[in-house]
């Protein structure tokens, strides 16, 4: 998995919900990993595991180099854990995710559209040909006035 380890994800989810929302079917073709002692479906969490972590790169292609390099920061970790929570849920039971999941993955969003303002900044690479630090800023340009004052029609 990128970014993550199966020891983090527990640490999010807890080993019970893991096992129960992601779990080793016997007779499935697992590839051989640390996943499979956890009675974990390693399949199913790689999948999601690229999911969220496409959707992260989708926020902050525009500001830093991706994929990040291992080890990523903290920040990072916290959100494809977060995304993989809830995708976890999805792919269980789209139409019945429960609020707090929604929330959870709600404040994912939120931080990675920080992370691509760069108000969250990480410990990466910037994107290259960027040579500025700083966050991105939004410049408000003044409109000019067009037409003489007091004039109301063609």
């Amino acid at each position: 998995m990128q970014y993550t380890t199966i020891d983090n994800l527990i640490a999010e989810l807890s080993l019970p919900i893991l096992q129960q929302l992601a779990p080793w079917v016997d007779g499935m073709d697992e590839t051989d990993g640390e996943f499979f002692d956890a009675g974990v479906s390693d399949v199913l969490l790689s999948r999601l595991n690229a999911v969220a972590c496409g959707e992260l790169h989708g926020y902050v292609r525009g500001a830093y180099e991706v994929p990040f390099d291992e080890p990523a920061d903290e920040v990072v970790v916290q959100t494809v854990n977060e995304l993989m929570h809830y995708q976890l849920y999805k792919q269980r039971d789209a139409a019945n995710i429960p609020d707090p999941i929604v929330e959870l993955y709600k404040q994912a969003v939120k931080r990675m559209e920080k992370m691509q303002k760069r108000e969250i900044v990480l410990s990466a690479a910037l994107l290259s040909g960027s040579e500025d630090s700083e966050p991105a800023t939004f410049r408000y340009i003044a409109p000019e006035a067009k037409f003489p004052a007091g004039f109301t029609r063609f």
